[in-house]
């Protein structure tokens, strides 16, 4: 394996915990072919959801809503290790749903 997909595979095992989930995420990652635009968080104004508190106030898993920050239908950065996603996001979210 290259040094990106081992990368890629730990980033996303430390994230999941899972090992199938982590191997699916990499593959969807290394499927998709564009790459979701981060978003610069400001710390004094940055609201923002981990993907556990998304995938609650969304009603779906915790896996759907990383395919779905994978695949660029939720805009995301990462705070450290973590994926976070804005209010706004989820909010644009809802309403186009």
């Amino acid at each position: 394996m290259n040094d990106t997909v081992v990368r890629l595979f730990t980033e996303y095992l430390d994230l999941t915990g899972d090992k199938a989930a982590a191997a699916s995420l990499v593959l969807a990652d290394a499927l998709t072919s564009k790459t979701p635009e981060p978003i610069i968080a400001e710390p004094e104004n940055c609201r923002s959801y981990t993907v556990k508190d998304a995938a609650r106030r969304l009603n779906l898993s915790s896996k759907k809503v990383y395919q779905m920050c994978i695949a660029g239908e939720l805009r995301c950065f990462k705070a450290g290790r973590a994926i976070r996603i804005p209010v706004e996001e989820i909010e644009r979210f809802e309403t186009e749903r």
